[in-house]
């Protein structure tokens, strides 16, 4: 199901089991999934999106991605299928994640551009292993452009 969706029928599965598809992004040090309907972002206040339980989901996900976005105020904004538990922390809407497949792009050998779907570890030890190789991601950065961190 999509992200609206699964917001209009969230009280009914708080705690439960879900899938949902949309685009997983990166905000102000947060990890969210967007509604699909979403292409742009000008204002990420007020979008339809969850925010995952643990955005140190970050670290892997960056490993995964082929191509990460030109700078801004995420590299992450990749088409992102999820499998987790909806829960509510204090009014606010949480996705446990289990699994994750990104959607990213690469260049074939006669140079045109496929879609290629990732499955993402979201092991413990995965994190572990990302998060030594790029300690800065949730450090402040007064510009808010990600490529400052490289």
């Amino acid at each position: 199901m999509n992200v609206c969706d699964l917001l209009k029928k969230s009280s009914q599965l708080i705690n439960n089991p879900v899938e949902v598809s949309g685009w997983v992004v990166f905000i102000k040090k947060q990890l969210y999934i967007l509604d699909v309907s979403i292409e742009e972002y000008d204002d990420s206040d007020h979008l339809s999106r969850i925010k995952f339980k643990d955005r140190d989901i970050a670290y892997v996900l960056l490993d995964a991605i082929i191509f990460a976005l030109g700078g801004g105020e995420t590299a992450i904004y990749h088409m992102a299928f999820v499998n987790g538990t909806l829960l509510e922390c204090d009014g606010e809407l949480l996705l446990d994640v289990d699994s994750i497949v990104l959607e990213d792009k690469y260049f074939n050998q006669d140079d045109t551009l496929s879609l290629i779907r990732i499955p993402v570890d979201i092991i413990a030890a995965a994190f572990e292993a990302s998060r030594q190789r790029d300690p800065s991601l949730f450090i402040d950065n007064p510009s808010g452009d990600w490529m400052d961190y490289m």
